[in-house]
């Protein structure tokens, strides 16, 4: 869509507008889609008055107060409840040496674990149980794993070992998890 904050009857009211509309229109039957360009045309006011009628409130095709205001909440709770999952930051936590090895346990080494399950779809690894604890089969499958990304094949999890499964597990496809 062309920049429209030149044109003379552009409003970034009217943009914020179309935004709240259009958001509510990917997730609310009998909302006409409406392009953001700032510009209040029949699009836009057929859109607000479709969402005037959905939410039981006096159709007027306008913004009015109360319009506005139910519109405005609206969107942030439907921005709240369709937002993506937040992503989980984990990252090793076992110092001394920052990297994990033979007797570690916990959740980090769990999810290494089922990370190197997951890379099964694409590697020849054997994939270690997800116990939470570095056993002599996790071990080998980051052996394994390091020898495909050309690191040193100690079977030790330090820093550059986790960001680069982590980069793998990250780019395989969505909806690939094995079962």
């Amino acid at each position: 869509m062309p920049d429209q904050s030149n044109h003379p009857n552009y409003s970034p009211a009217v943009a914020n507008l179309q935004r709240y509309l259009r958001q509510l229109a990917y997730h609310t039957e009998g909302i006409g889609q409406v392009p953001v360009d700032g510009i209040f045309d029949s699009a836009t006011q057929s859109a607000l008055s479709d969402y005037q009628r959905v939410s039981g409130i006096p159709v007027t095709g306008t913004a009015d107060r109360e319009t506005w205001e139910r519109l405005y909440a609206d969107y942030l709770a439907s921005l709240a409840f369709y937002a993506p999952p937040t992503p989980v930051s984990l990252f090793i936590r076992t110092p001394p040496g920052g990297y994990l090895d033979l007797g570690a346990l916990g959740i980090d080494v769990a999810v290494l674990q089922y990370m190197l399950g997951e890379l099964t779809l694409l590697y020849v690894l054997t994939p270690p149980d997800i116990s939470g604890n570095y056993d002599q089969a996790t071990k080998q499958a980051v052996q394994e794993m390091q020898a495909y990304l050309n690191l040193t094949p100690n079977g030790l999890t330090d820093v550059l070992t986790w960001n680069a499964i982590t980069d793998r597990f990250n780019a395989l496809p969505a909806g690939s998890e094995t079962e």
